[in-house]
């Protein structure tokens, strides 16, 4: 079994996380299951830390016909020096499970059309095509319309992450067996604590978002910074330490850096490279305040109580997902009700009675999670 994965990365560590619980899924599903990345995803040595073999394939945006070039240079490579060097060619590949986590929407309508053009092409090659759980829509874009419209129909197993995701999808063109909701799968995935982080004594983590500036309307987009800051001074107010932890290199950083610089008091920025160690880090915390999805995923489904800010349906409908949609909160808040909720995950009788909502949804969205790799590998057996 020769899976592509795709929608994955390693800058994002959301990204990263759904790449290691495709990995782990299919090699431990499979005796000689391999799971590849095209060559353009992250670098050699991160594709192979993880045990993922490279895909002969990639995008030339200036030089499009040297894409066919590279695959019929990669066909003539013998399969011996291939399986040795784990290389594969696009005519190996069984199917393409995809993980973007939130890239068919009129939020990114130029990706949309290119995802339908290369999921038609997989479909006319053969190969079995599943859309792993993750964000849709909206779709009122007349291309974005037309592109989902033909990506539904070429795709063998779509699984919107949510009820408004499924909304979107069967708004095109009505109720599809192929459409059923699931949660994001990385609930599934064990972290691992980095021997650094003192997990003896918890502390609350901050995740920022630069996407909560780029994304977001002017008020939320003006009033972020000031939230982060309010944040961050009310925990040191109530001698809790918290620090910062990046989730995707460059943007978020720099948005850290720029808090650090605005707090007088001494804040903590973690930039760890590892997805399963950021895993294992919030698992550890005593609160996570994150406005990356798969950060409060992360955290939720480890049972540590979260707050979360976000820029689209996705978070609403994740803290619904994990019985405690009092969790999310707005930039634009008054302060007193920011702090409010802030206190509901540093006092203890208002924890005690979160963390036990959480272990039950966790248990529940564990377990969907599961029933979905199930109909996944039911239709990659066929």
């Amino acid at each position: 079994m020769i899976v592509q994965l795709e929608g994955v990365g390693f800058n994002n560590k959301g990204a990263e996380l759904m790449a290691h619980a495709v990995f782990q899924e299919i090699t431990n599903t499979y005796e000689n299951g391999i799971v590849a990345l095209g060559v353009n995803i992250g670098n050699y040595h991160q594709r192979i830390q993880v045990g993922f073999h490279h895909l002969l394939e990639k995008d030339f945006k200036k030089f499009p016909p040297l894409r066919p070039m590279l695959n019929t240079f990669a066909r003539l490579i013998p399969e011996t020096f291939r399986r040795s060097n784990h290389i594969v060619n696009s005519a190996e590949i069984h199917a393409v499970l995809d993980a973007s986590g939130y890239a068919y929407s009129d939020h990114w309508p130029t990706a949309t059309e290119a995802k339908a053009e290369r999921i038609t092409k997989w479909k006319r090659d053969g190969k079995k095509v599943i859309l792993l759980p993750q964000a849709f829509g909206p779709f009122d874009n007349p291309r974005v319309r037309s592109a989902a419209t033909r990506i539904i129909s070429s795709c063998d197993l779509i699984f919107p992450r949510d009820t408004e995701s499924y909304d979107y999808l069967v708004d095109l063109n009505g109720p599809d067996p192929k459409i059923r909701i699931a949660p994001d799968f990385t609930n599934l995935v064990k972290g691992n604590t980095p021997n650094y982080f003192n997990a003896v004594s918890p502390q609350p983590c901050i995740i920022p978002n630069y996407q909560m500036i780029a994304k977001t309307q002017e008020g939320v987009r003006d009033s972020y910074i000031e939230f982060l800051l309010k944040t961050v001074r009310y925990l040191f107010n109530e001698n809790c330490e918290p620090f910062l932890l990046i989730h995707q290199a460059t943007t978020d950083e720099e948005l850290a850096k720029k808090l650090q610089a605005e707090i007088k008091c001494p804040l903590k920025i973690i930039f760890e490279p590892n997805a399963l160690y950021i895993k294992g880090i919030l698992g550890n915390c005593s609160a996570v305040i994150s406005s990356r999805f798969h950060g409060l995923v992360s955290a939720l489904s480890q049972s540590v109580p979260s707050l979360g800010t976000g820029w689209s349906h996705k978070y609403r409908l994740l803290f619904e997902d994990y019985s405690c949609p009092e969790c999310l909160v707005s930039p634009l808040d008054p302060d007193e009700i920011i702090f409010e909720k802030i206190n509901l995950l540093i006092d203890s009788s208002n924890r005690a009675e979160i963390v036990e909502r959480l272990t039950l949804a966790g248990k529940e969205q564990k377990k969907l999670a599961a029933n979905m790799w199930t109909e996944v590998h039911k239709v990659l057996q066929q």
